[in-house]
C-alpha cells in the first residue's frame, strides 16, 4: 500500500527504490547520524535492504513502526524519514490533530 501525506513544502510518502542512493548519502553523513541510531557510513545495500523492508510494513502493523520518506516538493528532493509507531500512524491517517510520538531524521541540506 502506497501512502502519500501533502504539505504546501513537503511529501511525505511511501519508500520507493529510487530513494536508495539519497537516503543513503543522508544516512552517511556523520553530523546527521550523531543524532540517530545508525552508523556512518551506510550503504546502498544497507539502504536497499531498509527500504524493501519498510515497504513491506502494512500501516497500523502490531509492534512495527511505518517508516515514511520525506521529500521536498521544490526540486523533488529526498530530505529524510519520517518514523511513527502504529498507533501514531492510525491516528495520522485518520486525520486526527493529535500525535502521540514521531520520529525524523533529516538531511543537513533539508535543515536550512
Amino acid at each position: 500500500m502506497d501512502l502519500k501525506l501533502e504539505t504546501e513544502r513537503l511529501i511525505l510518502r511511501t519508500f520507493e527504490p529510487r530513494d536508495v542512493p539519497a537516503f543513503a548519502a543522508y544516512r552517511s553523513d556523520p553530523e546527521v547520524a550523531r543524532y540517530q541510531g545508525w552508523s556512518a557510513p551506510y550503504s546502498e545495500e544497507q539502504a536497499a535492504a531498509f527500504v524493501r523492508a519498510v515497504r513491506r510494513v502494512k500501516p497500523g502493523a502490531p509492534g512495527k513502526w511505518l517508516q515514511l520518506a520525506i521529500q521536498v516538493k521544490a526540486g523533488g528532493g529526498l530530505a529524510g524519514a519520517a518514523a511513527a509507531p502504529p498507533s501514531t500512524m492510525v491516528l495520522l491517517l485518520s486525520e486526527s490533530d493529535t500525535c502521540r510520538a514521531a520520529a525524523q531524521g533529516l538531511s543537513r541540506w533539508a535543515n536550512r
